[in-house]
């Protein structure tokens, strides 16, 4: 795009705007991709990590997408103040579950949740966006570059990445 014939100093500072948000999202899941790709996983550093303070950190990463979508995210993450997991995998996961494809004409809504069932912990999301028919997709769901809509931009790695974080230190994902 030719952004010099633009001369609406709005619009300008819109494109700026998605422009800079656009690169730190590149920025971030190409350090993840990174991650992902070492094959020793003993290099993989765990740690106790507070939930609520890496999703405010993936929020902040985040603040020019969510504002200018009027994505409305619902987050209580009461019941489980700490983990022990890899910062970088935790803070991937929550940045796939907050960037979501919405439904042309409708406000974003997420809703994140910690809960704790028999001992296990659980991070809890639900959105309104594009979604899926189940049924169809079930065995498919977390393969790379599986894609379920036909945006230029998918990649088809957000769900396989935010799978292989989880089960490759030990946790369970459906």
């Amino acid at each position: 795009m030719d952004v010099y014939k633009i001369e609406d100093e709005e619009t300008l500072e819109f494109i700026g705007l998605l422009k800079s948000a656009t690169e730190n999202l590149k920025d971030t899941l190409n350090r993840y991709v990174d991650d992902l790709t070492q094959k020793d996983i003993l290099s993989v550093h765990i740690e106790e990590l507070d939930l609520n303070d890496c999703f405010q950190i993936v929020k902040r990463s985040l603040s020019t997408l969510i504002s200018n979508s009027k994505t409305i995210i619902n987050a209580d993450l009461s019941e489980i103040k700490k983990v022990k997991f890899n910062r970088a995998y935790l803070e991937n996961i929550l940045l796939n579950l907050i960037t979501k494809y919405v439904k042309t004409g409708c406000i974003p809504v997420i809703t994140i949740y910690s809960k704790q069932v028999n001992g296990v912990n659980q991070l809890i999301s639900k959105d309104e966006g594009l979604g899926f028919d189940i049924d169809k997709v079930k065995d498919k769901i977390f393969r790379l570059t599986q894609k379920f809509h036909e945006h230029s931009d998918s990649k088809g790695i957000g769900l396989y990445l935010v799978h292989n974080h989880v089960i490759s230190l030990g946790g369970y994902i459906k």
